[in-house]
């Protein structure tokens, strides 16, 4: 299982993410979809 509590992050001076938590368990598939460039690796 992979599991993410409370994740922030900023770009700059503009926050990006604001205490996110996801929870993925052990079979389960996520994709992650964004525009070139959209920071998708960071």
């Amino acid at each position: 299982m992979l599991a993410v509590e409370g994740l922030n992050a900023w770009w700059g001076h503009a926050q990006a993410l604001f205490d996110v938590h996801l929870q993925v368990g052990e079979g389960e598939l996520v994709v992650l979809q964004g525009l070139n460039g959209a920071g998708k690796s960071t």
